[in-house]
C-alpha cells in the first residue's frame, strides 16, 4: 500500500444532482464517437482557475475546517455546465449548456474510473487499483495512491444496496445518458479525499484520508476482514464475479477532522436474505427493505462517525 510520498450521506446525494435516476445492472445506450467542435482551442480552460493557498500538512490540519457543500468542487460549477463522457477507452470534456458538443478529448486510457473533478484536475482509478490525477488535457499524470487489493475500487459506493446500480445524467436538452461519474470520491479543498482501500496491514479494508497536495495519508478507520464479512453482499449470478462487494457507503466528508459513512446492519441482512433466498431483485428493492425494517422492527443501517482530533467513534441506527 502506498501513495505518491509514502507507502451516505446527505452531501453525496447532493452530488447526484446532476443525475437522472439509477437502474439495474446491463442498463446502456448505445452513442456514436463524438467529434471534438472544431473550433474550440484544446490547450484554453474554458473557466478560470481560483487562486488558493496550498498549506502544508500541519498547518491545514492545525485547526477543524468545516466543509460547505459549495467547497465539494466535484459538484455544482462543473456540471451545471460541462460534462465527462468516457466511450471506447477515450475521455472527453462535453459542453453541456446549450448544445452538448464534445469540445475536446482528453486522454485516451482504458480502465478508467472518473472519481472527482476541481478546477484543475481530474481524478480517477485504473485498473481497479490506481488513484491518479490529470490534467484536462490528459497530462501531468500523477499516483496519488495504490491499492492492490483492489478495494479501491469496490468499496466506495455511494447506493450500497445495489453494488451494480448505474447511474444516468440529465443532458442540456433533458435527455438522458449514461454518466461518467458512478460512484464518486469525497473531495474539498481541492485538498482532502476520503477513500476506502485495502488496509494496509494487508487485514481488511481502512477508510484513508488523503491530502492531495503532499501526499499524506491518515487511516481513519479499519475494518478486519472478519469484520467487513458481516458486511458482504451476497455472490448473486447477476454480479459475475465483480465483487466483492460490502455494505459499507462512501465516505461523507464533515470537515477535515470528521468524515461519516453507513454500514447495513447485519442482524437485519442476515435475517432479510435468508426470506428473500437472495434474489437479486428482492436484495436491491429499497422499498422492500424499508418495509421489513418495519416488519422486523429492526433499522437496516447504522451510521458511523469517526473524528481524527478527538479519536471519538460514534455508531447509532439510522432512522426507519
Amino acid at each position: 500500500m502506498k501513495n505518491k510520498n509514502q507507502l451516505v450521506g446527505p452531501l453525496l446525494a447532493l452530488f447526484l444532482v446532476s443525475l437522472a435516476a439509477c437502474h439495474g445492472p446491463g442498463a446502456e445506450r448505445p452513442s456514436a464517437t463524438p467529434t471534438p467542435r472544431e473550433t474550440q482551442q484544446p490547450h484554453t480552460l474554458l473557466w478560470e482557475v481560483p487562486q488558493r493557498e496550498t498549506l502544508s500538512y500541519e498547518e491545514y490540519f492545525a485547526q477543524e475546517r468545516a466543509y460547505e457543500f459549495s467547497q465539494h468542487l466535484d459538484s455544482a460549477w462543473f456540471y451545471e455546465q460541462y460534462d465527462l463522457k468516457y466511450e471506447n477507452g477515450s475521455l472527453y470534456l462535453v459542453d453541456d449548456k446549450e448544445n452538448g458538443d464534445v469540445l475536446w478529448k482528453i486522454c485516451d486510457m482504458e480502465n478508467l474510473d472518473v472519481k472527482a473533478v476541481d478546477y484543475e484536475w481530474i481524478y480517477g482509478i485504473v485498473d481497479g487499483e490506481k488513484l491518479i490525477r490529470m490534467d484536462y488535457w490528459g497530462e501531468n499524470q500523477e499516483t496519488l495512491f495504490e491499492d492492490e487489493s483492489g478495494l479501491i475500487s469496490t468499496l466506495n459506493r455511494h447506493i450500497p444496496d445495489d453494488p451494480m446500480a448505474v447511474a444516468y445524467t440529465i443532458r442540456y436538452d433533458g435527455t438522458e445518458e449514461l454518466a461518467c461519474v458512478q460512484n464518486p470520491i469525497p473531495l474539498a479543498d481541492s485538498a482532502v479525499m476520503y477513500f476506502w482501500a485495502g488496509a494496509e496491514d494487508g487485514d481488511g479494508a481502512a477508510l484513508y484520508r488523503l491530502y492531495v497536495p503532499d501526499g499524506h495519508t491518515d487511516v481513519m478507520y479499519q475494518y478486519t476482514q472478519k469484520e467487513l464479512e458481516q458486511y458482504r453482499f451476497p455472490d448473486c449470478p447477476e454480479l459475475e464475479g465483480t465483487g466483492p462487494y460490502y455494505r459499507i457507503s462512501a465516505p461523507e466528508e464533515v470537515s477535515n477532522m470528521e468524515v461519516r459513512w453507513s454500514v447495513g446492519n447485519p442482524e437485519f441482512f442476515q435475517r432479510f436474505e435468508a426470506e428473500v433466498k437472495r434474489d437479486y431483485e428482492q436484495l436491491t428493492d429499497t422499498e422492500l427493505i424499508g418495509q421489513k425494517a418495519l416488519e422486523y422492527h429492526l433499522s437496516n443501517q447504522f451510521i458511523c462517525t469517526k473524528n481524527a482530533y478527538t479519536g471519538a467513534f460514534q455508531r447509532v441506527e439510522a432512522e426507519m
